[in-house]
């Protein structure tokens, strides 16, 4: 499932690893989509989006 929004707390400690993420639709993995280098980010947790596995 989807989660947004600080979903799993609004913690500093967490890493953000992708931003500017921009997929087409075609890609069969996120790796495949341009974003920019892993953990380089402007955002704050409360932009936050992630995946419950």
């Amino acid at each position: 499932s989807a989660v947004c929004c600080a979903g799993f707390g609004n913690n500093t400690a967490l890493d953000i690893f992708l931003d500017d993420v921009m997929c087409s639709g075609n890609e069969s993995s996120i790796y495949n989509c341009s974003h920019n280098p892993w953990y380089s980010h402007n955002c704050g947790h409360h932009e936050d989006a992630g995946v419950r596995c």
